[in-house]
């Protein structure tokens, strides 16, 4: 029986208005395709067929098919004020997520855990690392393996928007800020999904320097969290350098409080 396809330029052309699934059964049509398919200049091509900006380093059939599906995923969870438990309808998306990291083995998976503005610093890199838990504990009760999970809490240091969250807030302004974003990455650093650009990130203030996309995250490791947030003994704390515990306002200089505004109350802290 004569092949299907007997010139790479015409599979490649065809395989460009297919997505991954039907490519994976076009290779069962002939010995043509799969020979052919699997070359570096065809995978480079079906890259630039396709619009997004990740493709261009894809050189396998395997990370097409896994960003396609992607796609079709959700890699953001999002959370209450005042809560880290999982969102009941959170979880199928986490149940599709678990399912397609168990058909690519070979990935792992960077949850990275983010808080609302509001959130002393400290306290903020904890609490966003226990949503980022709740997040790996589900995943783990999909049945993916603990090594390739990791926890990463960058607190209130990524926010979306420059907004303080409010629980009275109807419209929830801050509420982007309070979620849990999930990167699939390979042993040779491939990684999907594009991450934000820079200007992406919401900054604000007069005390925003460490916001944005090199704004600090802590791997999440016990040890490591205590020694990043206590840079002094916390057997013996220095009680003159009150903004290490991170209860001031962005909009006001720690050195330099207002007289006039003592008396004034610290609004409620929203995570």
């Amino acid at each position: 029986m004569a092949p299907i396809f007997e010139n790479t330029d015409l599979l490649a052309h065809t395989c460009g208005l297919l997505d991954a699934a039907d490519i994976a059964r076009l290779c069962q049509s002939c010995r043509f395709v799969p020979e052919h398919i699997r070359d570096v200049k065809t995978i480079k091509f079906l890259s630039t067929m396709r619009s997004d900006a990740v493709l261009g380093n894809l050189s396998t059939i395997e990370r097409l098919a896994l960003v396609e599906s992607l796609r079709e995923c959700s890699t953001c969870i999002a959370f209450k004020v005042f809560s880290c438990d999982l969102l009941e309808a959170s979880l199928p998306a986490l149940k599709r997520f678990a399912a397609l990291m168990q058909r690519h083995r070979s990935f792992s998976v960077s949850i990275e855990a983010h808080c609302g503005l509001e959130a002393p610093r400290d306290a903020g890199y904890i609490f966003a690392r226990e949503r980022g838990r709740n997040v790996k504990i589900a995943l783990l009760a999909c049945g993916l393996e603990p090594e390739r999970l990791q926890v990463i809490s960058y607190g209130n240091r990524r926010p979306l928007v420059w907004a303080f969250g409010n629980p009275g807030d109807a419209k929830d302004a801050g509420g982007p800020n309070r979620r849990v974003e999930l990167y699939v990455r390979s042993p040779d650093g491939f990684e999907v999904p594009a991450r934000r650009a820079a200007d992406e990130y919401a900054t604000g203030g007069r005390y925003s320097s460490d916001i944005g996309p090199d704004g600090p995250g802590i791997v999440d490791d016990e040890d490591a969290l205590e020694e990043s947030l206590y840079q002094q003994d916390p057997e013996e704390p220095d009680d003159s350098d009150s903004e290490e515990d991170g209860v001031y306002l962005y909009n006001q200089d720690p050195e330099e409080p207002d007289e006039e505004d003592s008396d004034t109350t610290i609004p409620t802290l929203v995570y």
